[in-house]
């Protein structure tokens, strides 16, 4: 069988946009209150990648997916090892010893949200705690979880959990964070009578189609992902059958 080179072209596009070069860094630990007002968020890397599209950016968004406020991230690298943190100097520059690398001038959002961002904006990792009204979206889906208790952060491990604070380490065995949220009906929508809805709404799901919002709008958009490989593989199909 041959393929078009029209295919394969197009199958590259799609890898480029999915994996970028610096697409494994995460917000990997976040602290809301370490018991006397201290905060920070910490950024890590599995991978030592190359981060093309300095400088990078941490941007924070309350709980409607407004924006409050923005840290450059001077002298982030990428790696294993590496770990970056971000933390409210209102409180303290330091936590457990550790000192911040960046500083948060205004305290934490509780919901809120924050994003490890390109600098034209693009997001590469987001996580939000608590139930927020509007999730920011990003690809892969924006991670939720519920707020850690006093003395306890958000953690990503094998999966989202509250544990022990760990700033510029490993993080810890927690236990499961769970989803802030239950599912609720969308604003400005109405469920036909099939139980979906591809219209509009007032952003609580990010264009999904089942009328459920907050938590559950977090799959949404790896749905385009799978749209543009089944495209493509019905394109392919079509050309063979062409060149028979």
């Amino acid at each position: 069988m041959r393929i078009h080179k029209s295919v394969v072209v197009a199958g590259l596009v799609l890898a480029t946009t999915v994996h970028a070069a610096d697409h494994l860094m995460h917000v990997d630990e976040v602290l809301i209150d370490g018991g006397n007002g201290e905060q920070f968020i910490e950024l890590h890397d599995t991978a030592t990648e190359s981060l093309p599209a300095a400088p990078y950016k941490l941007v924070i968004y309350n709980s409607g997916g407004t924006m409050t406020e923005t840290v450059t991230l001077t002298g982030l690298t990428a790696g294993p090892t590496v770990y970056y943190t971000v933390g409210n100097a209102a409180a303290a520059t330091t936590y457990n010893g550790v000192t911040f690398d960046a500083t948060l001038t205004l305290a934490l959002p509780n919901p809120g949200q924050a994003c490890f961002e390109r600098s034209n904006n693009a997001k590469v990792h987001c996580l939000a705690w608590g139930c927020n009204t509007t999730i920011v979206q990003t690809q892969p889906p924006t991670q939720n979880s519920n707020v850690p208790t006093s003395g306890m952060s958000l953690s990503r491990n094998a999966a989202i959990q509250f544990a022990t604070p760990t700033p510029k380490a490993a993080n810890g065995t927690g236990t499961a964070a769970g989803l802030a949220c239950t599912p609720m009906m969308d604003a400005g929508v109405s469920a036909d009578a099939s139980g979906g809805n591809s219209g509009g709404d007032a952003g609580t799901n990010l264009g999904d189609d089942d009328e459920t919002g907050c938590c559950q709008s977090t799959t949404t958009p790896a749905r385009s992902v799978g749209a543009a490989l089944m495209s493509l593989l019905v394109l392919g199909f079509v050309v063979r059958r062409r060149r028979r």
